[in-house]
């Protein structure tokens, strides 16, 4: 009974922690990689069996309209994810050749200690 019994406190234990941590996780994440995921739009059902009822077909046109407009924005959000990873990776590099050679210390922020 007292292994049970340990087992039910320990397990308590967890499930008051793991909240906590798993939310700290997560905005430690949010705060530091600040990627921005980019939801693909997937075609009306309607596209790929047509309707016969003028009703059907508008509400269908409508569906497909808005399709590609979601396509736009899929594309658009994708185009500045792409433009963040690239600056963010440009980035790192120079960090890393400034702490080599001033020379690539050329973006340092104002009171940012030089490197060493």
């Amino acid at each position: 009974m007292a292994c049970s019994r340990t087992t039910f406190f320990a397990a308590l234990a967890v499930a008051a922690v793991l909240p906590i941590v798993s939310s700290l996780a997560a905005k430690a994440g949010e705060d530091r990689w600040q990627w921005a995921y980019c939801a693909p739009p997937y075609p009306p059902a309607c596209v790929g069996a047509p309707a016969k009822e003028a009703k059907a077909r508008l509400s269908c046109e409508r569906a497909a309209d808005a399709y590609v407009a979601d396509v736009f924005k899929y594309r658009d959000c994708l185009n500045k994810e792409m433009q963040r990873a690239v600056l963010e990776a440009n980035k790192v590099i120079q960090t890393l050749k400034c702490r080599k050679d001033a020379r690539f210390c050329y973006d340092t922020p104002p009171g940012r200690p030089s490197p060493e």
